[in-house]
């Protein structure tokens, strides 16, 4: 009995021994994982804080940070004034930006300002420190813009024609750009000037007038009936070729002989005819005749 109870009173210390280095072990894990808690508190706390700042709402100064602000997810896109893209493209990206953060016009005016750089930037210095979101705009495409160009677009679309190295597509996107260009000012020109100027520059002249014939109501109307016009004409000329291609060869194989364009026989072409070139030869023969009794008469003259 005594051994039997020694043994399970050193099973049961054994126990006790595992039980107790178990506590101490989740007493350490615990405390790790406090510590991750506190971390990931005080990360979250900054990050809220930097977020606090970053908020712009009215009368309230933003902090001003270097990179292109990004104030509820979408990056505003820079402008330096410098790049081919008008005012007008980089406002329609803007506003973009603007209605999916929800910001208001103090809210855009910063973002706005932030986002300008290098020579863009001279703009928003002439205009001082009390300017408002719609002035801003305004100034930049005075400065950058197109619209006080359109007449100049307008000439241009006069002499512009389909380039031999433009497809169909290419020249409607060309067309698409310039009418805009020449007539932003005047909206309701510009889907009539798209069709009309597309089709006068066509270089096919049969597939120009086969597009005018369809009297299309838009740009996208006439662009599909030209590529199929054009694809029907391409069809056309490889069947074409392939039928002279085969008439040919027919003709060599029932022993065609080219018929000569000078003295009418067969057997070989005008360049290498017999008779042309005895013609040749004696008309050599006189000019070298004629060219002796002149050296000889005046000889004899001196």
């Amino acid at each position: 009995m005594k051994d039997l109870h020694a043994t399970f009173g050193k099973e049961i210390r054994e126990v006790k021994d595992k039980v107790a280095r178990y506590d101490n072990r989740l007493s350490e894990a615990e405390t790790r994982i406090d510590q991750v808690y506190n971390r990931v508190n005080n990360v979250m706390a900054d990050m809220k804080k930097t977020l606090d700042n970053l908020k712009l709402g009215d009368g309230v100064t933003a902090l001003v940070v270097a990179t292109t602000p990004s104030l509820r997810g979408f990056k505003v896109p820079p402008f330096d004034g410098t790049s081919k893209s008008q005012t007008s493209a980089y406002k329609i990206q803007f506003e973009a930006v603007m209605k999916a953060n929800g910001w208001n016009k103090s809210q855009a005016m910063t973002a706005l300002t932030l986002g300008l750089r290098d020579q863009a930037l001279t703009v928003l210095k002439a205009l001082g420190k009390e300017v408002t979101y719609e002035q801003l705009l305004e100034a930049l495409d005075a400065r950058y813009g197109d619209a006080h160009l359109e007449h100049v677009f307008r000439v241009q679309l006069k002499d512009r024609v389909q380039r031999s190295n433009e497809n169909l597509q290419q020249w409607a996107l060309e067309v698409e750009k310039l009418v805009r260009k020449a007539y932003q000012s005047v909206p309701a020109l510009i889907v009539g000037n798209l069709v009309q100027t597309f089709i006068d520059g066509i270089r096919d002249l049969e597939v120009r007038a086969a597009v005018r014939l369809g009297h299309h109501e838009t740009l996208k109307d006439a662009l599909t009936h030209a590529l199929e016009v054009e694809a029907v004409r391409q069809d056309h000329r490889s069947h074409r070729v392939r039928e002279i291609a085969a008439a040919i060869v027919q003709d060599r194989n029932k022993g065609y002989s080219p018929r000569c364009s000078g003295c009418r026989e067969r057997g070989h072409l005008r360049s290498s005819c017999p008779k042309r070139t005895v013609e040749r030869k004696s008309d050599r023969s006189r000019e070298g005749s004629a060219d002796n009794s002149t050296a000889q008469q005046q000889q004899g003259s001196e």
